[in-house]
């Protein structure tokens, strides 16, 4: 049992690890696009290319308009526009977070020297695209990369792109995945736990005992609800994570207590599917805690059934 729990922990991680890459790409790529929606199309066409750009108003205003779309992306490096001038792809517009400065931007009309087949296809014909990791002379980036084309045509006359550091996006899907991974050391340990128990001891009631004390014990917000979202079960962890002991919440309503307004069709529906017996996986959403302050929360939803595979009451990770 030890080793199956661990091999299917091992590709659910694998899994979502590869949703988590899917879901970022998809996000950064749906930034792209409203930063594309947002570019003014006569500004750019006044743009020459060279260093006289810098003294052109529209230049300035599209500079600063980019540095205020830096600001507002968590984790985006640079944010520029790109263009095909005399056959070579030049930098239009460069710029960074204003917290970091100017430092290392790129000047109008600097040779972009590290174009591949997919930059040249975006100048070629309208598309959008996340590429990467990808290696310049500036770093190691993630891009999500879209043409911006003339009104009512096709011409493609510049691309705008936003990079995302490779290590910090590395990172940021590390800090995703540890809870996970903490998890999946629990379940392992959980496991080896019983099974040492249940060759020292006869009695079935120590080993559930014990299990009990593990998991009431741990650092993890574990607690289970009925179908009504009544609170059966309420671990230390639960208790630190939203800041109700067990004797407060057990057998009211995780709902009226826990659960955002604007949150509680989506509770509903997910009762419904995990009423049906159908598990829910890593999902991130809003909660509250005991003194109102709402907080990301990532939960793992599953059904519990009785000996008849009845769906009796559901288990929350969060």
């Amino acid at each position: 049992m030890v080793f199956f729990t661990a091999i299917i922990g091992v590709f659910l991680l694998i899994w979502q690890a590869n949703s988590y890459e899917t879901t970022r790409r998809n996000n950064l790529l749906e930034h792209v696009r409203i930063v594309e929606s947002a570019m003014n199309f006569d500004r750019i066409l006044t743009l020459k290319g060279d260093e006289s750009d810098l003294f052109n108003q529209n230049y300035i205003r599209l500079k600063e308009q980019l540095t205020n779309i830096a600001d507002s992306l968590i984790g985006a490096r640079y944010v520029y526009l790109m263009a095909r001038v005399n056959s070579k792809v030049v930098i239009l517009v460069d710029t960074q977070p204003s917290v970091l400065g100017v430092e290392g931007l790129a000047v109008p009309g600097e040779v972009y020297e590290e174009v591949d087949n997919d930059l040249n296809s975006l100048l070629d014909k309208q598309n959008e695209i996340v590429v990467g990791p990808e290696t310049d002379k500036w770093g190691t980036f993630i891009s999500g990369l879209a043409s911006i084309t003339e009104k009512n045509s096709d011409k493609v006359i510049a691309l705008v792109g936003v990079d995302i550091d490779a290590k910090t996006w590395q990172i940021d899907k590390l800090i995703y995945l540890i809870p996970r991974i903490l998890i999946l050391i629990l379940m392992v340990i959980v496991e080896i736990v019983i099974n040492y128990w249940q060759k020292r001891s006869k009695k079935n009631s120590a080993k559930l005992s014990y299990l009990a004390s593990v998991l009431e014990s741990s650092e993890d917000a574990i607690y289970s609800v009925d179908l009504k979202n009544n609170v059966l079960i309420w671990n230390i962890g639960a208790e630190k994570l939203y800041g109700y002991e067990s004797e407060e919440i057990i057998g009211k309503n995780a709902t009226d207590l826990l659960v955002p307004e604007d949150k509680k069709n989506e509770l509903y529906d997910n009762l419904k599917l995990l009423a049906a017996g159908k598990r829910l996986g890593h999902q991130e959403t809003l909660r509250k805690n005991k003194s109102g302050k709402l907080m990301t929360v990532s939960l793992i939803m599953s059904p519990v059934f009785d000996d008849f595979n009845n769906v009796t009451s559901v288990s929350v990770i969060a």
